[in-house]
């Protein structure tokens, strides 16, 4: 009974993390292409994602507004995209900070 419980529950944020702003779908995961007009992203559930680029999608890298030209392979990044037919169009690409190498003591 707990585990079906404990499935019910997972299903039930998992819908909503897919859906969670609107009409948008969120793709995380690691950006392994980028092109002109699109990314690729290697999802975390170990899928691949191509998100279409568009002139008014955003980028930022923390709190700083960046283009395209700052995203690179291997970038861990948030996307919020609207669904366009088959397609997905980012409006929003949230880049990952690395986190300073840890110092030895």
């Amino acid at each position: 009974m707990k585990a079906a419980i404990v499935l019910i529950c997972a299903f039930l944020m998992a819908g909503t993390n897919v859906l969670a702003h609107g009409d948008q779908v969120h793709v995380l995961g690691t950006v392994s292409k980028v092109e002109a007009g699109s990314i690729t992203i290697a999802t975390t559930n170990g899928g691949e994602k191509v998100v279409k680029i568009v002139a008014t999608t955003k980028f930022l890298k923390g709190e700083t507004v960046v283009t395209l030209n700052d995203l690179k392979v291997g970038d861990r990044v948030a996307v919020h995209a609207k669904p366009k037919g088959e397609t997905l169009e980012a409006t929003e690409v949230k880049i990952g900070i690395a986190k300073p190498a840890s110092q030895p003591h």
